[in-house]
């Protein structure tokens, strides 16, 4: 998760202040991941899907408040 509404860089999703989920669980179908109960969810702005390997940003989805 990440503070800018749509990183497109590694500097822009840590730049913001990023809170690391869990590791993508499969690449077919959905998937829940649970988040921990005092976690400020309106510190972020989008969901990012980011491989830390290639410093590469994949995909972005926008929060709504």
């Amino acid at each position: 998760m990440s503070g800018s509404a749509a990183p497109r860089t590694s500097a822009e999703l840590h730049g913001t202040g990023a809170f690391e989920v869990a590791q993508l669980k499969g690449n077919v179908g959905g998937q829940n991941y649970a988040l921990p109960i005092d976690l400020d969810l309106s510190k972020f702005r989008s969901v990012v899907i980011y491989c830390r390997r290639f410093t590469t940003v994949f995909s972005t989805a926008q929060l709504d408040s």
